[in-house]
């Protein structure tokens, strides 16, 4: 029995598990789709990829398609999904959500707004960015990189 099911971890809390390495399964994470899981949906993905080299971003980026998510789809009151994949020097984080009649795009900014900015910061972190989907469900996905023979994550003990 997991720790989530034997009721020692709150709900939406992700089980500690061993960094994802290049060449394993993604790791994937469900949260039930409030505002709340978007910090259970920065920790699952901080706890997946361990030390490597682009953590922060890929954390910042699931912050904002978390985020979009909750805001634009179909996800708020029911759930998305975090899926983490690990190459030798890149990282791919997709989120995907309840979909939406609208299409993701990056929105002008505007000047004042503390909103809107989301896609853009992805599209800068990464180094490709894209969806697939539509109005029944969506995954919204970037790739971030780091030079090749750049220290990866350190193997689990």
């Amino acid at each position: 029995m997991t720790a989530a099911r034997a009721g020692l971890l709150p709900p939406g809390a992700a089980a500690p598990q061993a960094p994802v390495r290049p060449g394993t399964r993604p790791r994937r994470h469900v949260f039930p789709g409030s505002p709340d899981q978007a910090a259970a949906a920065r920790r699952f993905t901080r706890r997946a990829l361990g030390g490597c080299p682009v953590t922060d971003d890929a954390v910042q980026c699931v912050a904002e398609l978390c985020s979009n998510a909750l805001q634009h789809t179909r996800s708020s009151g029911s759930t998305f999904t975090v899926i983490i994949s690990c190459g030798p020097s890149s990282v791919r984080v997709a989120v995907a959500d309840g979909g939406s009649d609208t299409t993701p795009e990056p929105a002008p900014p505007v000047e004042g707004s503390e909103t809107g900015r989301g896609l853009a910061l992805v599209a800068r972190l990464a180094v490709r960015w894209g969806h697939h989907g539509g109005p029944a469900g969506r995954v919204v996905w970037c790739v971030l990189e780091w030079p090749a023979g750049a220290a990866q994550a350190p193997s689990p003990p």
